[in-house]
């Protein structure tokens, strides 16, 4: 049997991805690793997270809930609520489509 990804291990690479698409949310959490970066709201950008948070979310399902302290199986829920909650604004509620910020570099 394969043994399930630690969950530290997934965390780190989800904050990673996090802080690659939303560089000012990374700047304001004290990464400054891609300070030189502002977000990209372009229509294939957006498409690329979807499918990237939908890869997260097929590795986090595939975490054994066995092997995860107290504290990660209240967590794991959780980051599996965040992910979704990311798609759902990507896909149905399109905010990077309509955002006067956003709208001059991406075509809706």
């Amino acid at each position: 049997m394969v043994a399930s990804e630690p969950l530290h291990h997934f965390v780190d690479d989800y904050l990673s991805f996090l802080y690659e698409t939303h560089p000012t949310a990374a700047t304001f959490d004290g990464v400054h690793q891609h300070d030189d970066l502002l977000e990209n709201f372009e229509r294939g950008a957006v498409e690329g997270a979807v499918q990237s948070l939908a890869g997260l979310a097929r590795r986090l399902a595939a975490i054994s809930t066995d092997s995860l302290t107290g504290a990660e199986r209240v967590e794991r829920p959780w980051i599996a609520a965040h992910i979704q909650g990311r798609m759902h604004e990507l896909e149905k509620i399109r905010t990077w489509s309509a955002t006067p910020r956003s709208t001059a570099s991406c075509s809706a």
